[in-house]
């Protein structure tokens, strides 16, 4: 599991909640990296920052901008069909990727992140609808704070991964 409070030791390696900690004491994950026990293996994991979640988006971003500039190129006037053909591409594209087998958006592979659930494992089509769902609503309702919350939080989550329970790491 990537959240370990009370189930890591000294030595990094995770416990399960069931098993005998040889230390007593245990230490927190670090900021920007914890493990994950699948199987018994015991895989690292580094958390996906602010700076590079950003350019991911903006590089996601790039994509229905060029779509709009191609459209109003093409057309003489308006497109009273372009705002919803643009949100419809929006609503299919991040959870339709996230969702994959990629577990990424074209912007997240370019920056080497992928999004995960607690075990490290992709997070399937409905959860990616959450999150998205969650990701527009909370940066509505916040003014976009709540995504900015990833750059202050331990494991680099905005508002929207704590709700859906996600993680965005690196590949």
């Amino acid at each position: 599991m990537i959240e370990t409070e009370g189930n890591e030791s000294k030595d990094g390696e995770v416990r399960g909640g069931d098993e005998e900690h040889k230390d007593s004491e245990s230490v927190p994950p670090s900021s920007s990296s914890s493990e994950s026990k699948t199987d018994g293996n015991v895989v690292s994991l580094s958390y996906g920052g602010v700076i590079r979640r950003g350019c991911a988006y903006c590089i996601d971003m790039i994509i229905p901008n060029v779509f709009v500039y191609w459209r109003i190129a093409s057309q003489q006037g308006d497109d009273p069909y372009l705002l919803p053909i643009c949100l419809l591409f929006l609503v299919v594209y991040f959870p339709l990727l996230e969702g994959s087998l990629f577990h990424a958006t074209v912007g997240k592979l370019i920056m080497g992140l992928k999004v995960v659930d607690r075990d490290g494992k992709g997070i399937g089509i409905l959860r990616s609808y959450f999150r998205f769902g969650s990701k527009i609503t909370l940066g509505i309702c916040t003014f976009f704070l709540a995504w900015i919350a990833a750059g202050f939080h331990p494991k680099k989550r905005a508002a929207h991964d704590l709700v859906a329970r996600t993680f965005v790491v690196l590949r």
